[in-house]
């Protein structure tokens, strides 16, 4: 039987829907996970494919003496060396490699990789739990000139399409003056008034506020319900009115006062996730829920019971640390992280746990 094609994914924002799905329902066996760690920068590229051939040398010899026939072992490799670019612009990041009878799947990461070779039931995918489904928010870039946005995880963000949004405070302003020579022409007066609070000064905070909230208004109908921290950049007063336009809504603003008109995404993104921290962090509030629950009978502890309940569909999360990984059979604790995302829990390798848990649905 032909080997699969080597495929190539890339991590954006997280491991997209496909490729992590198709790595969890993978149901053949043996399977072979090879983590390669980033190549330093100005190495040659040739260390990569020494070290690529080492790896899968020694994948073979764990599956030959596991029992796998010689030939059958080698040729699950074949075409696998020539495959894997190692000339790319992503050829200096972190690779997850997964070769199984249903695929040979390739995944550059954002994340450090320590170098592995993992024959098991199951794909070594723990060190990849922090790209599966990670936390979004929003980055605005707000000024009196117009906006950008960009949706957003810690890895990386991707622009953000504002259908709707002005283009820029002037928009706002011209439509305001038209607004107020009427009301001025309805009172029948011969001078300027100005509704509302009254004076230029005022004249400017509407419209301030004005262009903020239909700012806001087209962030929130782009994004949705879903996403509700938003790290937004901009004039100190342009910010204030930004929060006020949200400050009934269910959206958590947190505001940066930078100008950035002279800062590009890249930065504010940078920015924006160093700032928001624990507040976008799935794994956070994973330690939080365990805290709360741990000594209750939501909270099972003993890996036999966390396996038993994961393959029912009852764990809501899975939180180890590194030293539970190497006490217990890796591939058991894989086994219950596999079941756990495939009935849509979560998973989380942090030291803020003692050993392993398992949160429980009910």
């Amino acid at each position: 039987m032909a080997n699969p094609p080597v495929e190539h994914f890339s991590v954006g924002l997280g491991l997209t829907d496909d490729a992590f799905d198709r790595l969890i329902r993978d149901k053949s066996t043996p399977k072979i996970t090879l983590l390669m760690p980033p190549r330093p920068p100005g190495h040659p590229i040739a260390e990569d494919e020494t070290r690529l051939r080492s790896m899968v040398t020694s994948a073979v010899r764990k599956l030959t003496d596991s029992g796998v026939d010689e030939k059958k072992a080698k040729e699950m490799f074949d075409g696998l060396l020539e495959g894997v670019d190692h000339r790319g612009p992503d050829s200096t990041s972190s690779r997850a490699i997964f070769v199984s009878e249903e695929q040979r799947t390739v995944v550059t990461v954002p994340i450090e990789l320590g170098e592995r070779v993992v024959m098991g039931q199951n794909f070594a995918l723990t060190p990849l739990a922090p790209l599966v489904k990670p936390a979004r928010f929003v980055v605005v870039a707000l000024n009196k000139g117009g906006v950008d946005a960009a949706l957003a995880t810690k890895f990386g963000y991707e622009p953000l399409e504002l259908p709707g949004a002005p283009s820029g405070l002037a928009e706002v302003t011209q439509y305001s003056d038209i607004e107020r020579q009427l009301q001025s022409h309805s009172v029948g007066g011969g001078g300027q008034s100005f509704h509302g609070h009254g004076g230029m000064e005022n004249k400017e905070s509407e419209d301030l506020h004005r262009y903020a909230g239909m700012v806001e208004a087209a962030v929130e109908k782009a994004v949705g319900d879903g996403i509700r921290a938003h790290s937004v950049f901009g004039p100190p007063a342009l910010v204030a009115e930004y929060r006020k336009a949200v400050s009934n809504s269910a959206i958590d603003v947190y505001p940066i006062t930078t100008n950035p008109s002279s800062v590009g995404l890249d930065e504010l993104h940078k920015r924006a996730a160093a700032e928001l921290g624990d507040v976008v962090s799935r794994t956070r509030n994973a330690v939080s829920h365990y805290n709360r629950v741990a000594g209750s009978d939501k909270c099972v502890r003993d890996l036999p019971t966390i396996t038993d309940a994961s393959s029912q569909g009852k764990v809501h999360a899975l939180l180890f640390n590194a030293e539970w990984l190497t006490d217990n059979d890796p591939d058991v604790i894989e086994g219950a992280a596999v079941e756990t995302w495939r009935n849509s829990g979560e998973v989380h390798q942090t030291d803020e746990v003692d050993g392993g848990a398992a949160i429980l649905r009910y």
